[in-house]
């Protein structure tokens, strides 16, 4: 998901937050078994050896756990940024504080800025940004799968496994490299052998991405060169979407920034329910009312996920 740190590393693509030198613009993921599941898959996802790792220099602050090229991204890199500021060279410039001793997966190859695709960190769920909102799905949406198109490095998965362990979830990725490595560093690997998370490599836009009865609830969380797709500004692709759900199901998206075009789309397809909540730069938008928490099942962690949600009147002001 700067100065001295951000300002040096291969920028990425992807809907996580954007952290440009000197500030940070926030993104765009029962009961709960943090206590088990989350050391758990911290011990499944521990450092390799010293030798496997690439060199690491204070003037760098951060550490390259691996880099690949894949067929769709010009590169994938999952980095460890530093759990405490560098004494000798003073605070990480341009890196929130929740960032500090995460594992960001880096997307794309665009110079000047860090993008984090996915964050994870082996102590901690909770990521401060917008995979916490989309995480509140589960709690208003009719017993049945949840989707997630666009799952990356696994996020949002990892929190609603957490706070939601009965939630069953089919994922859509279409780059099998962010899944092979958010598997080997990010606990990937864990949920799915672990947990109720069933990931598809492929592409969500396609005909196969449904579910036998249709979705109870669908996060739609996908990026092109960091930005949105061309074919979420288009009525068919959404009209596609509402398809695919069962009655009563919903829909999360993340919109990036606000985008009146889409905004509309969203409202002539859904006829005008649709609620909206800004989360720093970017827009959500979930189908149907605003989600109330009086009638929603919530784990406390997430409620202040439920306030400031609009209508597109109130967003525009």
């Amino acid at each position: 998901m700067n100065a001295s740190v951000v300002g040096r590393c291969v920028s990425t693509s992807g809907g996580g937050a954007h952290l440009k030198s000197g500030n940070a613009s926030r993104c765009s993921r029962g009961g709960c078994r943090l206590g088990r599941d989350v050391s758990a898959a911290a011990e499944d996802c521990s450092f390799r050896s010293a030798d496997s790792l690439p060199h690491f220099t204070p003037t760098d602050q951060f550490l390259s756990l691996e880099k690949r090229v894949s067929d769709f991204n010009q590169a994938v890199e999952v980095v460890q940024l530093p759990n405490i500021p560098n004494p000798n060279e003073g605070p990480v410039v341009g890196v929130p504080e929740h960032y500090l001793g995460v594992r960001a997966m880096l997307i794309g190859g665009i110079e000047g800025e860090l993008i984090p695709q996915s964050v994870y960190h082996p102590e901690r769920v909770l990521t401060g940004e917008c995979w916490d909102t989309l995480a509140i799905l589960p709690s208003i949406i009719p017993d049945g799968v949840m989707g997630i198109y666009g799952l990356g490095g696994g996020s949002l998965a990892r929190i609603c496994e957490v706070y939601y362990p009965q939630q069953k979830i089919m994922a859509w990725e279409v780059d099998p490299t962010v899944v092979e490595l958010a598997d080997k560093w990010m606990g990937l690997g864990f949920l799915q052998k672990h947990g109720n998370l069933t990931v598809r490599i492929g592409d969500c836009l396609s005909n196969n991405a449904t579910v036998r009865d249709g979705f109870a609830g669908l996060v739609i969380d996908l990026f092109d060169a960091g930005g949105l797709m061309d074919q979420l500004t288009q009525k068919s692709t959404w009209e596609t979407f509402k398809n695919r759900m069962m009655p009563r199901g919903r829909i999360l998206a993340n919109m990036d920034k606000f985008d009146e075009e889409l905004c509309n789309v969203l409202l002539d397809v859904f006829e005008g329910s649709v609620s909206f909540k800004e989360e720093g730069s970017n827009v959500l938008a979930l189908t149907g009312p605003p989600p109330n928490p009086t009638f929603a099942e919530i784990p406390s962690d997430l409620n202040s996920q439920f306030v400031g949600w609009v209508s597109i009147e109130e967003l525009m002001e």
